[in-house]
């Protein structure tokens, strides 16, 4: 058995099948999830990679497939049955991506997860063989390694920190942290965590751009915060403002480039660096100093760009969805939807002629990505 644990959350890989559990009082509450068709599986290129290794192994007679004998010798042998579609009792190329896909699609398994874990054991595997010795395990990473090592022979391999790196995401995911609220924590994580030890401590936070009170964050009570307890808090913030990503963006783009010490805030002293730099540029930041004390935090600019976004009244999803239905829908991509570029009526996915006149606010015949999220807003009302 496969298994990963998260504060009250965990997964099991237990003979093929992916379950989900939470555990309250020490009672586990498991709920399977089923696989997938396998012909209505999608597969991306770390199936097909994990297809070619399977065959450069075990594939003895280099004839392209797998016989029964040489399919004995696979770790998922019990699984061969259900992997063979045509019946045919070997296992060809096609047949084995299928299979990791549908493992893969049962554990919620992404191409960033596995990207991930490569880029992991590319830059902690000193030795260069491909897998995470038990020398190379540090104090500050991985996290938790036990609960990554899934058969505990002390090495960590693709596929585990893959795995790990999966369930991560998608407890993160459940509890409502995004790509942008879990790479700012890691930034802030590398930038300020001087003693290596994975976590900020109370000496270490106090120049952070975290955005509220630290301890507040702390939520197991040691004193540190990892860069879940961050990231935590960071998507809390978001929330509350009620930010997109691309506010989120756009207030670091707006601070990063000169703010030289990473506290979050532009100062005076800081700006004056800059000499020479176009005034527009400059006033594209210094209109965000709604305190006129003549420093510009990401704070300030975070909360004016969170009351423009209460002003649009719409939400991150309708903006994600306007954004999906543009790309869907601007053949020309002129950014605004026209209409030739709309069906006779809506459905299957698809917006209708009848949209243009309810959602073109300001009558130029097109709808562009704020009023189609505006109209998405109007319309989950």
């Amino acid at each position: 058995m496969t298994a990963f644990r998260f504060g009250s959350l965990c997964l099991a890989w237990v003979t093929g099948v992916a379950v989900f559990a939470t555990l309250k009082d020490g009672v586990i509450n498991a709920q399977e999830k089923q696989g997938a068709d396998p012909l209505s599986l999608v597969l991306i290129q770390a199936d097909l990679d994990d297809a070619n290794k399977t065959l450069a192994i075990f594939d003895l007679d280099d004839d392209a497939s797998l016989d029964e004998a040489e399919c004995k010798k696979l770790k998922w042998a019990a699984s061969v049955g259900d992997a063979d579609l045509n019946h045919d009792q070997k296992l060809s190329q096609p047949e084995i991506a299928l299979h990791f896909a549908s493992v893969r699609d049962q554990l919620d398994i992404q191409q960033i997860d596995r990207t991930v874990a490569k880029r992991a054991i590319q830059k902690h595997d000193a030795n260069r063989n491909g897998q995470i010795d038990p020398d190379e395990i540090t104090s500050a990473w991985p996290p938790e390694p036990d609960q990554i090592d899934s058969n505990q022979d002390g090495i960590l391999t693709v596929e585990e920190l893959t795995h790990a790196f999966a369930f991560r995401r998608v407890v993160r995911e459940e509890i409502g942290i995004i790509g942008v609220d879990q790479g700012w924590a890691v930034k802030i994580s590398k930038r300020f965590d001087r003693d290596g030890d994975g976590k900020i401590g109370p000496s270490e936070w106090e120049q952070t751009p975290i955005p509220s009170n630290p301890e507040a964050g702390d939520e197991d009570g040691d004193g540190l915060l990892s860069v879940m307890e961050i990231a935590t808090m960071l998507a809390k913030h978001r929330q509350k403002l009620g930010l997109t990503a691309k506010d989120l963006l756009t207030a670091r783009n707006l601070v990063l480039p000169f703010d030289q010490d990473f506290d979050g805030v532009v100062s005076k002293a800081e700006l004056a660096r800059f000499v020479g730099l176009p005034e527009s540029v400059t006033a594209n930041l210094t209109a965000f100093d709604t305190n006129k004390d003549g420093d510009v935090s990401l704070l300030e600019i975070e909360k004016e760009l969170g009351k423009r976004r209460d002003e649009k009244g719409y939400t991150d999803q309708d903006s994600a969805e306007a954004n999906r239905l543009m790309m869907r829908h601007d053949v020309n991509h002129d950014k605004v939807i026209r209409a030739d570029e709309l069906k006779g009526k809506s459905g299957g996915g698809f917006l209708g002629k009848d949209v243009l006149p309810q959602a073109d606010r300001d009558d130029n015949q097109a709808i562009d990505t704020d009023e189609l999220a505006r109209f998405l807003a109007r319309e989950r009302e």
